[in-house]
């Protein structure tokens, strides 16, 4: 007395159903001609902290109706199935159902406050870490080898010189922090040490440089990057990596 899905359809079911919310966006999108109206954002905290905040007002200057809604968070979201709009993420660039673009690639080196340059003891080439606390962050992952000080005391060919009697922070903002407030050496990268680069809080001891392993990517249920609040935000999104580049 009811319908039972066969194999088939259990087999089927996933596809189709990515289906039928790609028609329900489509048809919301043709709706919404409008750049006004809500958007809502994921991203992880460090990247809107470090790298968005500094820019957005420019954003808001230019789309007032545009409301925006930020959601910080470490985990991946759904976003076929949150409501969420937009999300940008740290990765490899492989986002199965998600149509991707990539905003762009980063670089990494040590950086550490200013003071630390001229000691005690002196911090001016890589055989002086031996003599100051390295910071680390403890959630990395396999995949990003070169913001590990592993990876780095290897190839500046520190034998002997182990990041584990340094300080290990949970998260990259506090490893910014800690390193602007002189408590160490980090492991740096583009996005997140630029604005502390540009404004003198951080510095580079040593021109040493090594690309990171991953990148940030924009990512949007497909379907949905042709809607006109969507389209503008990332739009601006690469305006603003254009301007960094400059």
């Amino acid at each position: 007395r009811g319908l039972v899905l066969s194999d088939a359809g259990r087999a089927m079911l996933p596809e189709l159903a990515r289906g039928f919310d790609h028609f329900a966006r489509a048809v919301r999108g043709a709706a919404a001609g409008d750049v006004a109206g809500e958007l809502k954002i994921t991203m992880i905290p460090s990247f809107a902290h470090l790298w968005l905040m500094p820019r957005l007002g420019r954003f808001i200057a230019t789309y007032p109706d545009v409301r925006l809604v930020l959601l910080g968070a470490i985990e991946l979201v759904d976003l076929g199935r949150s409501g969420i709009d937009l999300g940008i993420r740290y990765g490899g660039g492989r986002y199965p159902g998600l149509w991707s673009r990539l905003l762009f690639t980063e670089e990494t080196f040590p950086v550490c406050a200013p003071a630390l340059l001229d000691g005690p003891p002196p911090l001016r080439r890589p055989a002086d870490l031996r003599h100051h606390r390295l910071l680390s962050d403890w959630n990395i992952t396999r995949g990003e080898a070169w913001l590990t000080w592993e990876a780095w005391i290897q190839h500046l060919g520190l034998a002997g010189l182990t990041p584990d009697d340094g300080l290990r922070l949970s998260d990259s903002m506090m490893l910014m922090e800690a390193a602007v407030r002189g408590l160490g050496v980090a492991i740096g990268r583009t996005s997140l040490a630029g604005e502390h680069l540009a404004a003198g809080r951080l510095v580079r001891p040593f021109a040493v440089t090594k690309p990171a392993d991953y990148a940030y990517h924009v990512v949007v249920p497909e379907g949905g990057e042709t809607r006109p609040r969507i389209r503008a935000f990332v739009d601006w999104l690469m305006e603003e990596v254009r301007r960094d580049q400059a």
